[in-house]
């Protein structure tokens, strides 16, 4: 979002407030995520023309992907060892 204020402001954005998101100046100095009219997000914008970039990201994201990397590489682990049993089984005399 592009803001021009000439004195320090309120951005109020009318969309829910929630633990993921993070905002960012022009600069990439972070602005702290504030909680408006209970329901809705905030930031304090410095004065001045200023471009705002708010990103959301799941909070449990690294651990969801974590938690599927680690699955995937126990049922490879189980499909190779069972290959492995297979073929030494049918080798043995």
């Amino acid at each position: 979002m592009r803001t021009e204020t000439p004195q320090p402001a309120v951005l109020i954005l009318l969309d829910a407030f929630d633990q993921g998101w993070t905002a960012t100046l022009e600069n990439g100095a972070a602005l702290p995520i504030l909680r408006a009219n209970v329901l809705v997000r905030a930031v304090v914008v410095p004065a001045g023309i200023h471009t705002v970039t708010f990103r959301y990201e799941t909070p449990l994201l690294g651990a969801g992907a974590a938690a599927s990397l680690a699955g995937t590489l126990i049922c490879l682990g189980m499909i190779g060892h069972a290959r492995w049993r297979r073929r030494t089984t049918l080798s043995a005399p």
